[in-house]
């Protein structure tokens, strides 16, 4: 029996995974996880991610039995990626990556609410620069940046709830039910693949998902 689905929202800095997940997981009915509070600037970067990973797996399994469903919000390399997934496929859960995008300036503009530090802007600059945006190994791309929030809120859980059902979960369930704490159903696979549409892109072919802007 699968332990359930867990959604990694990767994005460069200030794209709104930490707003985008927690609002991701309430229309979802599953929990969040933001990987920030879990870190260790001590550690060197290889022993950093392995820890955060480990935390990140260890940890919340509990939540991940009761809820079926996880929301993080983590930054990813591929190797983050490809080790994070394999060890929750090792307890049983499917680990799918869903990446925002933005243009730095759109991130570091100042009506998006959140001021940076000259530092911490530059950071975002090199981690659109480096592809943090455009993860090739993305089951879902979706940008922040198009619409307002509550819009992008709506696109990326119906986005989601597609991707999940292609892989054979039903993410979706009422707001009573989530209140309740009554867990989802989660059928076996056999749902077709989402099909491309607004504000999105199923698993990468090519250039980034888009929606318009409202």
């Amino acid at each position: 029996m699968q332990a359930g689905a867990v959604i990694v929202l990767n994005g460069p800095v200030g794209v709104g995974k930490t707003v985008l997940g927690r609002m991701l997981a309430q229309r979802l009915g599953g929990a969040f996880l933001d990987s920030d509070a879990l870190r260790d600037p001590a550690k060197s970067w290889v022993e950093e991610v392995l820890a955060v990973i480990d935390r990140l797996v260890a940890a919340r399994l509990p939540l991940l039995r009761r809820h079926r469903l996880l929301v993080i919000a983590k930054p990813l390399r591929a190797r983050d990626w490809a080790v994070l997934r394999q060890r929750f496929a090792v307890r049983g859960a499917s680990a799918l990556c869903v990446t925002l995008a933005a243009t730095p300036e759109a991130i570091l503009a100042p009506g998006r609410g959140r001021t940076f530090s000259p530092a911490e802007a530059a950071r975002v600059r090199a981690m659109v620069a480096q592809g943090y945006a455009d993860r090739p190994f993305s089951d879902l791309v979706l940008r922040s940046d198009a619409a307002p929030l509550a819009e992008t809120a709506e696109d990326l859980a119906e986005a989601c709830r597609a991707l999940l059902a292609a892989r054979g979960f039903k993410a979706a369930r009422a707001a009573s039910r989530a209140a309740a704490g009554v867990p989802p159903a989660w059928p076996a696979p056999s749902a077709p693949r989402p099909a491309a549409g607004r504000g999105r892109t199923p698993p990468r072919r090519g250039g980034l998902g888009r929606f318009p802007a409202g």
